[in-house]
């Protein structure tokens, strides 16, 4: 055809526009789907931590991708019907063109190659470029697809309705629960470790901090009947002989109390009562010389009560129940619950078993 074009035939230059015009509408057709194709890939595989956090830093895209993926499947149902509305328009139309110029063949022809370009600028080629960033993607096309979903608003919404019909007839009725921030970061974890990223130690270490907040006073405390402790009127010679015997660093100092039996005044470390021993206060009452301690509630967050003990320099903690003790939390517990098991140096707490 464009052959006779060069034989000064006007209605052939007129052709000839006509089709460089059927084209350019028809890659700008492809365009748009280029555009729905890679949104739809972006918008359904971003990370939402990754955007919260940009939006957090005041990204006005950041935050048009939040309003969007809020109601991710009325979002999705708008891409899905521009998509499929202009994939429409440019394979008939380009049947069309094929048959206006060349007849059946053409249309045969265009139909083929509409095929082939379908398959890879308006599915493959967008969508792997969006897989391999959906975020910033997300955000490039936030302004064009946020106001588009609005102005989609009553067609999608009207296929949200009908795709949840159809879910619940199908036996899958509900919504996508929301998982929380302490979730993420466990999946997170694990995948961590199966991917090599962080040790087995490395995942014991952090998996246990999470765990932490988890855990009340209660849960980790040495319960009174198997806590050494030292009565405040005792002398510091005799309190010397307790840490002889029982080998510890720390121990709880305590009064008699009629209703609770006991009640803790403070605590005196060896160091302390060496100090006064070898200084000649060898029969000074040990209350003297010890240091405070903390008291808590038995249901109190252990981060609250590590809070405390950082806050008062304290390294023991008394447990209260009802007004009485009924344990105590050391330092080294609290460690514990964190790093595991201390070996050597320190003897564990929850040996202390005997009594002055």
């Amino acid at each position: 055809m464009f052959w006779k074009v060069y034989n000064g035939r006007f209605s052939n230059l007129c052709e000839m526009l006509s089709f460089v015009l059927h084209l350019v509408i028809y890659f700008a057709l492809v365009a748009i789907s280029f555009v729905f194709s890679a949104s739809e890939t972006a918008y359904s595989t971003l990370r939402a931590s990754i955007i919260r956090l940009k939006a957090a830093k005041g990204d006005k895209g950041s935050q048009r991708v939040l309003l969007l993926i809020k109601d991710l499947p009325h979002t999705l149902n708008a891409i899905i019907i521009g998509d499929n509305l202009v994939n429409l328009a440019f394979t008939s139309f380009a049947t069309y063109t094929g048959y206006v110029f060349y007849g059946a063949l053409g249309a045969l022809i265009f139909s083929v190659v509409n095929f082939v370009i379908v398959f890879v600028v308006g599915e493959a080629w967008p969508k792997n470029v969006a897989v391999n960033n959906p975020e910033n993607l997300a955000i490039r096309l936030s302004g064009f697809m946020y106001h588009y979903v609005k102005a989609m608003e009553a067609p999608a919404r009207i296929m949200t309705k009908v795709g949840r019909a159809l879910a619940r007839v199908a036996g899958y009725e509900g919504t996508r629960r929301d998982i929380t921030t302490e979730e993420r970061m466990i999946y997170a974890l694990e995948l961590a470790k199966l991917e090599g990223v962080i040790t087995d130690k490395q995942h014991d270490v952090i998996s246990r901090v999470l765990r932490f907040d988890d855990l009340i006073a209660q849960d980790i405390m040495v319960p009174l009947d198997k806590v050494v402790y030292v009565n405040c009127e005792s002398t510091v010679s005799e309190v010397m002989q307790v840490f002889g015997s029982a080998g510890h660093r720390r121990l709880p100092v305590v009064e008699k109390d009629e209703r609770c039996g006991v009640k803790p005044v403070g605590a005196i470390h060896v160091r302390d009562a060496t100090v006064a021993y070898m200084n000649g206060f060898k029969e000074v009452a040990v209350k003297e010389i010890c240091e405070d301690v903390v008291s808590v509630r038995f249901d109190e967050k252990l981060i609250e009560v590590l809070s405390k003990m950082q806050q008062t320099g304290s390294q023991i903690a008394a447990v209260n129940r009802d007004g009485c003790t009924i344990g105590f939390i050391f330092i080294n517990d609290l460690l514990e619950e964190i790093v595991g098991e201390m070996m050597g140096g320190v003897t564990k707490s929850k040996k202390l078993v005997k009594k002055l």
